[in-house]
Protein backbone atom coordinates (compact mmCIF):
# COMPACT_ATOMS: atom_id res chain seq x y z
CA UNK A 1 0.00 0.00 0.00
CA UNK A 2 1.30 3.41 -0.92
CA UNK A 3 2.06 5.74 1.94
CA UNK A 4 1.55 9.47 2.04
CA UNK A 5 4.95 11.17 2.20
CA UNK A 6 5.76 13.66 4.90
CA UNK A 7 4.88 17.21 3.91
CA UNK A 8 8.02 19.21 3.39
CA UNK A 9 8.69 22.54 5.02
CA UNK A 10 6.06 22.09 7.72
CA UNK A 11 7.02 24.59 10.44
CA UNK A 12 8.80 22.87 13.29
CA UNK A 13 7.38 23.42 16.75
CA UNK A 14 4.25 25.20 15.52
CA UNK A 15 1.33 23.12 16.71
CA UNK A 16 -2.34 23.59 15.96
CA UNK A 17 -2.94 24.40 19.62
CA UNK A 18 -0.23 27.08 19.62
CA UNK A 19 -1.76 28.74 16.57
CA UNK A 20 -5.22 28.79 18.17
CA UNK A 21 -3.86 30.22 21.42
CA UNK A 22 -2.02 32.98 19.56
CA UNK A 23 -5.12 33.70 17.48
CA UNK A 24 -7.19 34.18 20.63
CA UNK A 25 -4.66 36.63 22.07
CA UNK A 26 -4.53 38.54 18.77
CA UNK A 27 -8.31 38.86 18.88
CA UNK A 28 -8.03 40.20 22.42
CA UNK A 29 -5.61 42.89 21.25
CA UNK A 30 -6.92 43.81 17.81
CA UNK A 31 -10.52 42.61 17.60
CA UNK A 32 -12.01 40.72 14.69
CA UNK A 33 -11.51 43.63 12.30
CA UNK A 34 -7.79 43.70 13.05
CA UNK A 35 -7.37 39.93 12.79
CA UNK A 36 -5.58 38.49 9.76
CA UNK A 37 -3.41 35.51 8.96
CA UNK A 38 -0.51 37.85 8.24
CA UNK A 39 -0.86 39.58 11.61
CA UNK A 40 -1.03 36.19 13.31
CA UNK A 41 2.06 35.02 11.47
CA UNK A 42 3.90 38.15 12.60
CA UNK A 43 2.93 37.43 16.19
CA UNK A 44 4.17 33.84 15.95
CA UNK A 45 7.32 34.83 14.07
CA UNK A 46 6.45 32.79 10.98
CA UNK A 47 5.19 33.45 7.49
CA UNK A 48 1.41 33.51 7.09
CA UNK A 49 1.71 30.59 4.65
CA UNK A 50 2.96 28.40 7.52
CA UNK A 51 -0.42 28.65 9.21
CA UNK A 52 -2.12 26.88 6.32
CA UNK A 53 -0.45 23.61 7.28
CA UNK A 54 -2.94 23.51 10.14
CA UNK A 55 -5.96 25.44 8.85
CA UNK A 56 -7.54 25.66 5.43
CA UNK A 57 -8.33 29.35 5.81
CA UNK A 58 -9.10 32.09 8.32
CA UNK A 59 -12.66 30.88 8.86
CA UNK A 60 -11.53 27.40 9.81
CA UNK A 61 -9.04 28.91 12.23
CA UNK A 62 -11.81 30.95 13.86
CA UNK A 63 -13.86 27.74 14.12
CA UNK A 64 -10.92 26.32 16.03
CA UNK A 65 -10.83 29.34 18.34
CA UNK A 66 -14.52 28.88 19.18
CA UNK A 67 -14.05 25.17 19.82
CA UNK A 68 -11.03 25.85 22.01
CA UNK A 69 -12.89 28.37 24.18
CA UNK A 70 -15.96 26.16 24.65
CA UNK A 71 -14.12 22.86 25.01
CA UNK A 72 -12.20 24.24 27.97
CA UNK A 73 -15.39 24.73 30.01
CA UNK A 74 -16.42 21.96 32.40
CA UNK A 75 -19.53 21.42 34.48
CA UNK A 76 -19.04 21.44 38.26
CA UNK A 77 -19.61 18.20 40.15
CA UNK A 78 -22.50 19.41 42.26
CA UNK A 79 -25.84 17.85 43.04
CA UNK A 80 -28.78 18.68 40.79
CA UNK A 81 -28.83 19.18 37.04
CA UNK A 82 -29.70 22.87 37.29
CA UNK A 83 -26.81 23.69 39.60
CA UNK A 84 -24.40 21.89 37.28
CA UNK A 85 -25.72 23.65 34.17
CA UNK A 86 -25.72 27.06 35.84
CA UNK A 87 -22.22 26.50 37.21
CA UNK A 88 -20.84 25.51 33.83
CA UNK A 89 -22.34 28.57 32.15
CA UNK A 90 -20.92 30.77 34.91
CA UNK A 91 -17.51 29.28 34.16
CA UNK A 92 -18.07 30.20 30.50
CA UNK A 93 -18.90 33.76 31.49
CA UNK A 94 -15.66 34.06 33.47
CA UNK A 95 -13.65 33.00 30.40
CA UNK A 96 -15.56 35.35 28.08
CA UNK A 97 -14.88 38.28 30.40
CA UNK A 98 -11.20 37.80 29.51
CA UNK A 99 -11.84 37.28 25.80
CA UNK A 100 -14.62 39.68 24.84
CA UNK A 101 -13.65 39.73 21.15
CA UNK A 102 -14.49 36.03 20.92
CA UNK A 103 -18.16 36.61 21.76
CA UNK A 104 -19.44 37.66 18.30
CA UNK A 105 -17.34 34.92 16.69
CA UNK A 106 -19.00 32.29 18.87
CA UNK A 107 -22.48 33.66 18.16
CA UNK A 108 -21.80 33.51 14.41
CA UNK A 109 -20.95 29.78 14.56
CA UNK A 110 -23.89 27.82 16.02
CA UNK A 111 -22.77 24.61 14.30
CA UNK A 112 -19.39 24.77 16.02
CA UNK A 113 -21.14 25.56 19.31
CA UNK A 114 -23.43 22.55 18.96
CA UNK A 115 -20.44 20.23 18.44
CA UNK A 116 -18.46 21.62 21.38
CA UNK A 117 -17.67 19.63 24.49
CA UNK A 118 -19.64 22.13 26.56
CA UNK A 119 -22.82 21.73 24.50
CA UNK A 120 -22.44 17.95 24.50
CA UNK A 121 -21.93 17.89 28.28
CA UNK A 122 -25.02 20.03 28.80
CA UNK A 123 -27.03 17.83 26.44
CA UNK A 124 -25.99 14.69 28.33
CA UNK A 125 -26.87 16.37 31.62
CA UNK A 126 -30.31 17.41 30.38
CA UNK A 127 -30.96 14.01 28.82
CA UNK A 128 -30.22 12.38 32.15
CA UNK A 129 -32.71 14.72 33.78
CA UNK A 130 -35.40 13.63 31.32
CA UNK A 131 -35.42 16.64 29.01
CA UNK A 132 -36.70 16.05 25.47
CA UNK A 133 -34.79 17.87 22.76
CA UNK A 134 -31.75 18.13 25.00
CA UNK A 135 -29.38 19.03 22.16
CA UNK A 136 -31.44 22.05 21.13
CA UNK A 137 -31.85 23.11 24.76
CA UNK A 138 -28.10 22.86 25.35
CA UNK A 139 -27.36 24.99 22.28
CA UNK A 140 -29.90 27.58 23.45
CA UNK A 141 -28.28 27.77 26.87
CA UNK A 142 -24.79 28.34 25.49
CA UNK A 143 -25.95 30.94 22.97
CA UNK A 144 -27.96 32.80 25.61
CA UNK A 145 -25.00 32.79 28.01
CA UNK A 146 -22.71 34.25 25.33
CA UNK A 147 -25.34 36.81 24.28
CA UNK A 148 -25.81 37.94 27.87
CA UNK A 149 -22.06 38.27 28.34
CA UNK A 150 -21.75 40.32 25.15
CA UNK A 151 -24.51 42.69 26.21
CA UNK A 152 -23.01 43.05 29.66
CA UNK A 153 -19.57 43.80 28.18
CA UNK A 154 -21.03 46.80 26.34
CA UNK A 155 -22.87 48.05 29.42
CA UNK A 156 -20.32 49.02 32.08
CA UNK A 157 -21.04 50.50 35.48
CA UNK A 158 -23.36 53.49 35.24
CA UNK A 159 -21.57 56.78 35.88
CA UNK A 160 -22.98 60.17 36.74
CA UNK A 161 -23.94 61.94 33.52
CA UNK A 162 -21.92 65.05 34.43
CA UNK A 163 -18.70 63.11 35.04
CA UNK A 164 -16.02 63.82 32.44
CA UNK A 165 -14.81 60.60 30.84
CA UNK A 166 -11.44 60.20 29.14
CA UNK A 167 -11.17 58.66 25.70
CA UNK A 168 -7.66 57.19 25.69
CA UNK A 169 -6.20 56.07 22.35
CA UNK A 170 -3.51 53.71 23.58
CA UNK A 171 0.13 53.72 22.46
CA UNK A 172 0.88 51.62 19.40
CA UNK A 173 -2.64 51.76 18.03
CA UNK A 174 -3.24 52.22 14.31
CA UNK A 175 -6.22 52.84 12.06
CA UNK A 176 -8.44 53.87 14.95
CA UNK A 177 -11.95 55.14 14.21
CA UNK A 178 -14.07 56.86 16.85
CA UNK A 179 -17.43 58.57 16.44
CA UNK A 180 -20.47 59.62 18.42
CA UNK A 181 -23.04 56.90 18.90
CA UNK A 182 -26.75 57.41 19.25
CA UNK A 183 -28.31 58.24 22.59
CA UNK A 184 -29.29 54.56 22.76
CA UNK A 185 -25.69 53.42 23.23
CA UNK A 186 -25.71 51.37 26.41
CA UNK A 187 -23.00 52.48 28.81
CA UNK A 188 -20.23 54.92 27.97
CA UNK A 189 -19.02 53.37 24.71
CA UNK A 190 -19.42 50.38 22.44
CA UNK A 191 -17.67 48.88 19.43
CA UNK A 192 -19.11 48.08 16.02
CA UNK A 193 -18.01 46.36 12.84
CA UNK A 194 -15.60 43.93 14.51
CA UNK A 195 -13.46 46.59 16.18
CA UNK A 196 -11.89 45.48 19.46
CA UNK A 197 -14.18 46.53 22.30
CA UNK A 198 -13.00 49.43 24.47
CA UNK A 199 -11.78 48.77 27.99
CA UNK A 200 -13.50 50.54 30.87
CA UNK A 201 -11.39 51.58 33.84
CA UNK A 202 -12.59 52.58 37.30
CA UNK A 203 -11.18 56.11 36.91
CA UNK A 204 -13.58 56.86 34.05
CA UNK A 205 -11.15 56.09 31.22
CA UNK A 206 -12.38 54.38 28.07
CA UNK A 207 -9.25 52.85 26.54
CA UNK A 208 -9.16 52.07 22.82
CA UNK A 209 -6.40 49.84 21.50
CA UNK A 210 -6.25 48.79 17.88
CA UNK A 211 -3.66 46.91 15.84
CA UNK A 212 -4.23 47.04 12.10
CA UNK A 213 -7.90 47.72 12.58
CA UNK A 214 -9.98 47.35 9.45
CA UNK A 215 -11.81 49.99 7.49
CA UNK A 216 -15.34 49.44 8.69
CA UNK A 217 -15.39 49.21 12.47
CA UNK A 218 -15.46 52.02 15.00
CA UNK A 219 -15.79 52.78 18.68
CA UNK A 220 -18.98 54.72 19.39
CA UNK A 221 -19.14 57.12 22.34
CA UNK A 222 -22.28 57.90 24.30
CA UNK A 223 -23.14 61.61 23.83
CA UNK A 224 -24.67 61.72 27.31
CA UNK A 225 -21.20 62.18 28.79
CA UNK A 226 -18.62 64.97 28.40
CA UNK A 227 -15.33 63.66 26.98
CA UNK A 228 -11.64 64.51 27.25
CA UNK A 229 -9.62 63.08 24.36
CA UNK A 230 -6.09 61.78 24.93
CA UNK A 231 -4.04 60.41 22.01
CA UNK A 232 -0.92 58.69 23.36
CA UNK A 233 2.47 58.53 21.68
CA UNK A 234 2.96 55.90 19.01
CA UNK A 235 -0.55 56.15 17.57
CA UNK A 236 -0.57 56.11 13.78
CA UNK A 237 -3.61 57.05 11.72
CA UNK A 238 -6.64 57.86 13.85
CA UNK A 239 -9.94 59.33 12.68
CA UNK A 240 -11.71 60.90 15.66
CA UNK A 241 -15.12 62.29 14.72
CA UNK A 242 -16.32 64.06 17.86
CA UNK A 243 -19.30 65.74 16.16
CA UNK A 244 -22.32 65.71 18.44
CA UNK A 245 -20.25 65.22 21.60
CA UNK A 246 -19.41 67.58 24.45
CA UNK A 247 -15.61 67.90 24.49
CA UNK A 248 -13.64 69.30 27.44
CA UNK A 249 -10.19 69.03 25.85
CA UNK A 250 -7.91 67.28 23.35
CA UNK A 251 -4.27 66.31 24.03
CA UNK A 252 -2.22 64.72 21.25
CA UNK A 253 1.10 63.27 22.44
CA UNK A 254 4.49 63.44 20.78
CA UNK A 255 5.40 60.68 18.37
CA UNK A 256 2.00 60.37 16.71
CA UNK A 257 1.07 60.81 13.07
CA UNK A 258 -1.84 61.09 10.65
CA UNK A 259 -4.40 62.19 13.24
CA UNK A 260 -7.70 63.68 12.10
CA UNK A 261 -10.03 65.16 14.71
CA UNK A 262 -13.44 66.59 13.84
CA UNK A 263 -14.51 68.90 16.65
CA UNK A 264 -17.99 69.99 17.74
CA UNK A 265 -18.93 73.54 18.66
CA UNK A 266 -17.06 74.35 21.90
CA UNK A 267 -18.77 74.88 25.22
CA UNK A 268 -16.59 77.02 27.44
CA UNK A 269 -12.87 77.38 26.78
CA UNK A 270 -11.67 74.04 25.42
CA UNK A 271 -7.89 73.42 25.26
CA UNK A 272 -6.44 71.56 22.28
CA UNK A 273 -2.76 70.65 22.66
CA UNK A 274 -0.61 69.46 19.77
CA UNK A 275 2.68 68.37 21.30
CA UNK A 276 6.12 68.39 19.71
CA UNK A 277 7.52 65.64 17.53
CA UNK A 278 4.39 64.72 15.62
CA UNK A 279 3.27 65.15 12.03
CA UNK A 280 0.13 65.36 9.91
CA UNK A 281 -2.52 66.53 12.34
CA UNK A 282 -5.77 67.86 10.88
CA UNK A 283 -8.37 69.59 13.05
CA UNK A 284 -11.82 70.35 11.66
CA UNK A 285 -14.15 72.72 13.54
CA UNK A 286 -17.57 74.22 12.77
CA UNK A 287 -17.39 77.56 11.00
CA UNK A 288 -18.96 79.38 13.94
CA UNK A 289 -16.41 78.06 16.47
CA UNK A 290 -14.04 80.71 17.82
CA UNK A 291 -10.33 79.88 18.04
CA UNK A 292 -7.36 81.38 19.84
CA UNK A 293 -4.11 79.67 18.86
CA UNK A 294 -0.49 79.90 19.94
CA UNK A 295 2.08 78.42 17.57
CA UNK A 296 5.49 78.01 19.14
CA UNK A 297 8.67 78.74 17.24
CA UNK A 298 10.12 75.68 15.56
CA UNK A 299 6.84 74.32 14.18
CA UNK A 300 6.66 73.69 10.44
CA UNK A 301 3.88 73.94 7.87
CA UNK A 302 1.12 75.12 10.17
CA UNK A 303 -2.10 76.47 8.66
CA UNK A 304 -5.26 77.96 10.13
CA UNK A 305 -8.18 78.40 7.73
CA UNK A 306 -5.82 77.98 4.78
CA UNK A 307 -3.58 80.76 6.10
CA UNK A 308 0.01 79.58 6.62
CA UNK A 309 1.57 80.66 9.89
CA UNK A 310 4.93 82.17 9.03
CA UNK A 311 7.56 80.88 11.37
CA UNK A 312 9.61 83.49 13.15
CA UNK A 313 12.11 83.34 15.97
CA UNK A 314 9.30 83.82 18.51
CA UNK A 315 5.84 82.42 19.12
CA UNK A 316 2.90 83.44 16.91
CA UNK A 317 -0.69 84.11 17.97
CA UNK A 318 -3.63 83.49 15.65
CA UNK A 319 -7.28 84.34 16.38
CA UNK A 320 -10.63 84.17 14.67
CA UNK A 321 -12.57 87.46 14.87
CA UNK A 322 -13.76 88.09 18.42
CA UNK A 323 -12.02 85.03 19.85
CA UNK A 324 -10.33 86.96 22.68
CA UNK A 325 -13.69 87.84 24.23
CA UNK A 326 -15.57 84.67 23.29
CA UNK A 327 -16.75 82.60 26.26
CA UNK A 328 -16.97 79.51 24.02
CA UNK A 329 -13.79 78.88 22.06
CA UNK A 330 -10.93 76.52 21.35
CA UNK A 331 -7.53 77.40 22.79
CA UNK A 332 -5.10 75.64 20.47
CA UNK A 333 -1.41 75.23 21.32
CA UNK A 334 1.02 73.91 18.72
CA UNK A 335 4.39 73.08 20.28
CA UNK A 336 7.81 73.29 18.65
CA UNK A 337 8.79 70.39 16.43
CA UNK A 338 5.31 69.75 15.04
CA UNK A 339 4.97 69.38 11.28
CA UNK A 340 1.96 69.65 8.97
CA UNK A 341 -0.66 70.86 11.44
CA UNK A 342 -3.87 72.23 9.93
CA UNK A 343 -7.11 73.59 11.35
CA UNK A 344 -10.04 74.47 9.12
CA UNK A 345 -13.73 75.31 9.46
CA UNK A 346 -15.16 72.36 7.54
CA UNK A 347 -16.76 70.41 10.41
CA UNK A 348 -20.55 70.04 10.36
CA UNK A 349 -22.63 71.79 13.00
CA UNK A 350 -24.13 68.82 14.83
CA UNK A 351 -26.28 69.57 17.89
CA UNK A 352 -25.25 67.95 21.15
CA UNK A 353 -28.21 65.99 22.59
CA UNK A 354 -29.48 66.87 26.01
CA UNK A 355 -28.12 64.44 28.59
CA UNK A 356 -31.61 63.80 29.94
CA UNK A 357 -32.60 61.89 26.80
CA UNK A 358 -29.49 59.71 26.68
CA UNK A 359 -29.37 56.18 27.93
CA UNK A 360 -26.25 56.30 30.17
CA UNK A 361 -26.22 52.53 30.58
CA UNK A 362 -29.54 52.19 32.39
CA UNK A 363 -30.46 49.29 30.12
CA UNK A 364 -27.84 46.94 31.50
CA UNK A 365 -28.52 43.30 30.80
CA UNK A 366 -28.20 40.80 33.61
CA UNK A 367 -25.53 38.26 32.78
CA UNK A 368 -27.68 35.38 34.05
CA UNK A 369 -31.26 36.50 33.43
CA UNK A 370 -31.58 34.92 29.98
CA UNK A 371 -29.97 31.69 31.12
CA UNK A 372 -32.24 31.58 34.17
CA UNK A 373 -35.31 32.02 31.99
CA UNK A 374 -34.31 29.04 29.84
CA UNK A 375 -33.55 26.96 32.92
CA UNK A 376 -36.88 27.97 34.46
CA UNK A 377 -38.65 26.80 31.31
CA UNK A 378 -36.85 23.45 31.36
CA UNK A 379 -37.64 22.98 35.04
CA UNK A 380 -41.30 23.83 34.42
CA UNK A 381 -41.52 21.22 31.64
CA UNK A 382 -39.94 18.58 33.86
CA UNK A 383 -42.30 19.31 36.74
CA UNK A 384 -45.35 19.29 34.45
Amino acid sequence: MATVPERENEPAGLSREAVIAAALHLLDDAGLDGFSMRALGDRLGVRAASLYWHFRDKEQLLDGVVASVLDGITLPKTSGWRAQASGGLSNLRAVLDRHTAAMPIILARPQVVSRSNLAEALAQLLTGAGVEGANAAALTLVVEAVTAAALSASAPVVLASDRVLTLSIESGSSKVAVRAGSTKVVGAAASSGGTAPPQFRPDGTVAVSSRRSGRHGAVELNPAYPWFVKVHSGVWKADLDMSGLLITGVDIDSGTGNITCTLPAPRGVVPVTVNSGLMNVTLHRPVEAAVHAVVHAGSFRVKFDKQPVRMLSSDVDWDTPGAASASDRYDVTVHSGSMNVTMDASAPSVPIPDASVATRGSQQHSSTSGVDLVLDGIEHRLSG
